[in-house]
């Protein structure tokens, strides 16, 4: 095996959960070359893992036609032996097929996987038996050996990350950012919005956590991060914080993430001090560059941590999620379930002593305010 390309030209949390496979490839086959296809935009998250050797960046719903002359330019700069199809753009087990790929994996869960890939692997992934990661790595059966648990901590420390040099310049970046902020302030990111179909916690909550956060340390400064996709969630905490950012004058700020772009909003996430956040991009951004952190999670199976929580690289870390038997596999029962609405059920104050914890030692104000969480 001299080359394989792994397509997975999707959301930032599944390329980072498929990004280990990088690792288990060269942990079994050193001298082989691994490619990545990553949604545009989503290269600098590639980059992160020393074990890719090479990034294209791909239009993840680009046409047919559109979609086969890209993938044709990849496989002319990277002849590749082996394609590896895990999501993103939906023609690219076609493409593999009609250039030439000889040997082409991958997960074969809707038709043009089934008629394309001659190595794919079925998975009921709705049961959520496993981790994504897990789910992920099983698609290298075909040609690797089986991974085992105890091979995933192996397979995970193929990241290259220059941690000390990472939070620099994020200093840097919040410091250029945020002048008025203290250097000896601890740095607190909230990120309170999410994409997609799990179920999150409210905007009202994140807001009335950063608002006790502020009243019990006097220490630490919150930043509320967003993208304009989190435009609705952001409204809400704005409103909710509106009568009390006086009281918190250089210690409570909005952080857009989409006027940074994406390389630089890593820099200020690794410097960073501590995280909360549901399951999102910038959750498992969180995990991987080892910043403390506490993530909040649905209980339905294929929105569950045990399926897509953060990787972590041995942080201090905590995942909350409703204490509730869920009996659903993808979608929330909504008032048909007698534990309805069960993320509204996850107390603030639960979540702020567990966010104590992950935060560490920090410098407690005598008597704080009462919140009313």
């Amino acid at each position: 095996m001299d080359k394989i390309l792994i397509n997975r030209s999707d959301a930032i949390g599944d390329l980072i959960l498929t990004i280990p496979l990088a690792s288990w490839i060269k942990i079994n086959f050193p001298n082989t070359s691994v490619g990545f296809i990553v949604r545009k935009g989503n290269r600098c998250i590639a980059e992160l893992s020393e074990h890719i050797d090479e990034i294209f960046e791909f239009d993840q719903k680009a046409n047919f036609f559109t979609s086969l002359n890209a993938y044709r330019k990849i496989l002319k700069e990277f002849p590749a032996d082996i394609f590896v199809d895990v999501g993103g753009n939906k023609w690219g087990s076609v493409a593999a097929f009609i250039l030439g790929v000889k040997t082409r994996l991958g997960l074969k869960h809707k038709l043009l996987p089934w008629l394309f890939l001659n190595k794919g692997v079925s998975q009921s992934r709705s049961l959520a038996l496993m981790h994504e990661v897990e789910y992920n790595l099983c698609l290298l059966n075909p040609i690797l050996p089986a991974y085992s648990h105890e091979n995933l901590p192996e397979i995970l420390t193929g990241l290259n990350l220059d941690r000390s040099k990472l939070k620099e310049e994020g200093s840097h970046l919040f410091q250029k950012l945020f002048p008025h902020v203290s250097s000896n302030s601890k740095k607190i990111i909230i990120h309170p919005g999410m994409t997609g179909h799990s179920l999150n916690w409210s905007a009202r909550n994140y807001a009335r956590l950063g608002q006790i956060i502020l009243e019990s340390f006097s220490d630490v400064t919150v930043f509320f991060s967003h993208t304009p996709s989190d435009a609705e969630y952001m409204t809400t905490v704005r409103e909710q914080l509106k009568s009390v950012e006086s009281n918190y004058e250089n210690r409570l700020f909005y952080l857009d993430g989409s006027k940074l772009g994406l390389s630089d909003f890593i820099k200020v996430i690794s410097a960073a001090d501590a995280y909360c956040g549901g399951s999102t991009g910038p959750t498992h951004i969180a995990g991987i560059l080892g910043i403390p952190f506490l993530s909040i999670f649905s209980p339905i199976k294929t929105q569950s941590a045990y399926r897509w929580g953060p990787l972590t690289t041995g942080q201090l870390s905590k995942v909350v999620y409703p204490d509730v038997v869920c009996g659903e596999d993808r979608f929330c029962a909504e008032k048909n379930c007698p534990y309805y609405d069960c993320m509204g059920k996850i107390e603030v104050k639960e979540v702020f002593e567990s966010f104590r914890l992950i935060l560490g030692a920090g410098q407690v104000i005598p008597n704080p305010e009462k919140t009313g969480a």
